[in-house]
């Protein structure tokens, strides 16, 4: 409230607006009194209005309560459907669910011949879920596998928990200690062993082969992919990843333009799919296993190692997989920035696309003796 000329005014802030109201009056006391009656209304909207978001909070807090109540009647097998259908659940893609489904059944399916008493997964305890790893690990499931199971239930726990009362996660790393794993990795190929098995491959051999070694593609998005996805034209492919679900556009090299071109002519030009025969070969939930060993056959009929055993236990060592691994190192070694690596294969973060790359010693002594030119004088001449 101020003073001008005599009359006072009041100055108000309503809805983000600056409002300027004369009082009529010269008196102070007469101008106060007007001021509270132009509070009052105020004063009642703010009222009713801090009311009505009680009333909201309120109800979605009985919302809560009765979901909380409500999860004594849910079975342990319906803790997949609750963690598909959670809003906050972080995005993945259709083969990333069903990995996730599988991996929820089969506890399920524990806890049903072990603890058939236990139907609420309030009642998992620490030592049932201690139980389950240890079975699981007797079954011949590796490190890898165990921490998958481990981190997606630790996961599962604090996601549902908030909302159905999910009090104790006993997955989390401070109760449930991961498995040492034995990092095995793939091996990328050699230009040789690339050569090799070009030479004994088939026409659709060769697609997949330049799909996944020159444009980074993985053995699923291959077998799954469309003609109307690929512009050969402008040497263009629009896919979605299988396993993110991301789409993306991706251009192609000139070469596998040309290897696409021959097969076009050679396969049927109505078929939908660019491999019709091949997504026969899936499993239910797109499970490429047989095409998978298929690959294995070919890479070993040219002289390819495709596994090691270590500690008795076998792992892959050169797959149809590796083509990934190959372009990745062929891409870093030719300077290309690790960004456009990553968009690229397709990879969510960057930690996942070094894994990819193999650095060789020919890199590593380069890479040395560029740093030694620029620490070190040029030496002299005699």
């Amino acid at each position: 409230m101020y003073q001008r000329n005599g009359i006072w005014y009041l100055r108000i802030q309503r809805n983000n607006k600056r409002i300027t109201v004369s009082t009529g009056t010269t008196s102070r006391e007469e101008a106060e009194a007007f001021a509270q009656r132009m509070a009052i209304p105020a004063q009642g909207l703010q009222e009713r209005e801090a009311i009505r978001k009680l009333q909201q909070r309120l109800i979605a807090t009985l919302s809560d309560q009765a979901d909380a109540i409500k999860l004594a009647t849910i079975p342990i097998g319906q803790l997949y459907p609750l963690f598909r259908e959670s809003k906050n659940r972080r995005p993945v893609g259709t083969r990333t669910l069903a990995s996730y489904e599988g991996q929820f059944n089969q506890f399920a399916k524990f806890m049903a011949a072990r603890h058939p008493e236990i139907r609420n997964l309030r009642d998992v305890s620490q030592t049932v879920a201690d139980e389950y790893i240890e079975w699981r690990q007797k079954h011949g499931k590796s490190a890898s596998s165990l921490n998958k199971d481990m981190n997606l239930f630790a996961y599962a726990w604090t996601l549902l928990g908030p909302r159905y009362g999910l009090e104790y996660n006993p997955w989390t790393k401070d109760k449930m200690a991961r498995a040492k794993c034995r990092q095995i990795r793939r091996e990328p190929l050699t230009r040789d062993e690339f050569e090799r098995v070009w030479r004994l491959a088939s026409t659709w051999e060769r697609c997949f082969m330049g799909l996944n070694y020159l444009a980074g593609y993985s053995l699923i998005d291959i077998t799954i992919m469309r003609w109307d996805s690929i512009d050969l034209p402008r040497k263009w492919i629009s896919i979605n990843r299988h396993k993110s679900g991301i789409p993306e556009n991706v251009p192609i090299p000139d070469r596998l333009a040309d290897i696409l071109a021959v097969w076009r002519r050679e396969s049927a030009p109505c078929n939908e799919y660019v491999f019709p025969d091949q997504i026969r070969m899936l499993k239910p939930d797109h499970d490429t296993e047989r095409l998978s060993r298929h690959f294995s056959r070919l890479f070993e009929l040219a002289g390819i190692k495709t596994y090691i055993i270590v500690n008795g236990r076998r792992y892959p060592y050169k797959t149809f997989h590796s083509g990934r691994h190959s372009l990745a190192t062929n891409m870093m070694a030719a300077g290309v920035h690790p960004f456009l690596i990553r968009e690229t294969l397709g990879h969510s973060v960057m930690a996942t696309t070094m894994h990819y790359t193999h650095i060789g010693e020919a890199q590593i002594r380069a890479a040395l003796n560029a740093a030694a030119g620029t620490v070190l004088p040029a030496p002299s001449r005699y």
